[in-house]
């Protein structure tokens, strides 16, 4: 599998899959992206309870598991987070 890594909009960084011909995020913003659909919409309202668990297949550039673990500030709260990536891949 051949991808490179890309800027996008935001000036965060998504990574391209040649052989697929896509992102792997929002050319518009990996950044604004996962804050909007995984923090804001996800793990947001899970943290008002202070227990969660998460499983993502794609771990891909490990922006979302890098914004829980920023997220999950309080000692108290327990995040149960699982990823794969079914798809290695090797940066051009």
């Amino acid at each position: 599998m051949n991808i490179e890594i890309r800027t996008t909009q935001d000036g965060s960084h998504t990574l391209y899959n040649f052989d697929l011909n896509e992102n792997y995020h929002s050319i518009f913003g990996a950044l604004d992206e996962s804050n909007h659909v995984f923090i804001e919409a996800g793990l947001k309202p899970v943290l008002t309870r202070k227990r969660g668990f998460y499983t993502e297949t794609g771990f891909g550039t490990g922006l979302n598991t890098w914004l829980t673990a920023k997220h999950v500030t309080d000692p108290e709260s327990l995040v149960t987070y699982i990823t794969t990536e079914p798809i290695p891949y090797r940066l051009r």
